[in-house]
This record gives structure tokens, sequence and C-alpha cells, in this order.
């Protein structure tokens, strides 16, 4: 799996399986079904290059082994490598305009802060596998050709190393416009204010409200209610 959180390279074991947390700009088409997967790849792939001005053969671009396609741009195309807060915030602005303007149907959720994404040549639960691609294989790619490519894993020779100083200006401003989203979003978002101590003094262990003292005895709870939901009350109360 890939998470963009961290700045440095660092191997997590996750349900038998080897993860990688690396300085990476991943994005994940969820379209509803295989024929339409690889239309919108292309899409995405056509405006890169044509508006973004970003060569489609630095993309490492994967069948995700489903219906879907996994693909991850370096970071440092478009902003050097760092660690900042509220980066998958950030990617996630980027990706649902990105998605708007080819209409494609991205999985928001990879953004998400504890989401991460599978690596290559992981097996699925059903058999499948996750493998990567050409961006040749991609342009001319069936949905006959990606149900036999994930059926077993597959290695690719790395055709096109991404030069050193290689920068996308038009990528590099839709991602500053992205910060200043954010944070004006972050800065608009209701603070919560701490309520005086001398305010609380009346509630004691013995004069708690009644609906507090129910959360804490487990009194008149539906059974159904959910455990972690009636923590937060409490805690908040707290």
């Amino acid at each position: 799996f890939f998470s963009s959180r961290r700045r440095h390279t660092r191997y997590i074991s996750v349900t038998g399986v080897q993860t990688c947390a690396l300085p990476i700009f991943k994005l994940d088409i969820d379209a509803k079904d295989l024929g339409e997967a690889i239309q919108q790849l292309n899409r995405f792939i056509d405006l890169l290059e044509s508006k973004y001005n970003l060569d489609p053969r630095y993309l490492q671009i994967s069948a995700s082994g489903s219906k879907g396609f996994h693909i991850v741009i370096p970071q440092k195309v478009f902003d050097p490598p760092s660690s900042i807060a509220y980066l998958n915030r950030y990617h996630g602005w980027m990706v649902s305009v990105l998605g708007e303007e080819c209409s494609v149907q991205f999985d928001m959720s990879l953004y998400h802060q504890r989401h991460l994404l599978r690596t290559v040549n992981s097996e699925r639960s059903d058999g499948k596998y996750k493998v990567p691609i050409t961006l040749e294989e991609a342009r001319a790619l069936t949905p006959a050709m990606y149900v036999l490519l994930v059926q077993s894993p597959r290695s690719l020779a790395v055709l096109h190393l991404l030069p050193k100083d290689y920068f996308s200006e038009p990528l590099s401003l839709l991602w500053a416009q992205a910060k200043d989203a954010v944070k004006e979003g972050l800065a608009h978002q209701t603070k919560t204010h701490l309520v005086p101590s001398e305010a609380l003094s009346s509630f004691t262990d013995d004069n708690l409200p009644t609906c507090i003292d129910w959360m804490v005895k487990g009194q008149s709870v539906s059974p159904s209610a959910q455990f972690n939901r009636l923590s937060m009350n409490v805690g908040t109360f707290i």
C-alpha cells in the first residue's frame, strides 16, 4: 500500500502484506464497469498531457485487479517532496478538480487520513492481482485484455526515468490553488470553545445531567447504540 502522509520512505505490514509510505500523488479510478474505467483512464491521460504538460510516460499506472486503475504521480513533478500537514486534503482537492475537467470518477475515500493504496503484484481476496501496465498497454487496453493481465503478478522494466529537473508548471499552479482552498476552508471551520470550569462546578459524580448519568451507568441505552459514539458524548461533556 502507498500512503502520501510521510516525508521519508518506510515499510510497514498490514495483514501480512508489505506496505510502503512515500511522498506521492495517488489516484484511483473507480468506474461502474471495466469498459468505462478504461475510457476514463485514457481521458485522464489526455488531460494531463494536453492541459498540464505532463509526459504520460512518467506515470505509474496499474490495473487494480477488479475494474479500476491506480495512477501514481511523483510529488516532485509539481512540488518538492516535503512533510506537509493536510497533504491528503490538498491532493483530494486537486483530484476533485481533475475529475470534473475530464469526467473521471475517482475514489475520493483515498484521501481520508488512513486510506492506503495496495502495492503492485499484491494478491486480492478474489485471487486476482494488482499489476503494473505500460502506457502503450493502457492506450490499447480492452476489458478482455485487462482480465488476462490481472491473473498473475508481472514485472515491467522502467523504460522512462523521471529527469531530475522535470517539473509541470500547470500542475504546480493547481497544487498552489489546492493549498489556498484547503487553508481557507480550515479557517472557516467552527472552532471548539472550552466551557469555563466554574460553569461545570455544579456537576459532581452525584449530580450529573440525567443523560450523561444514564450513559455512564449504561441505563436506558439502546442495545444497538455504538460504544464509540457514547464515549464521544461523555468525553465531550467532560
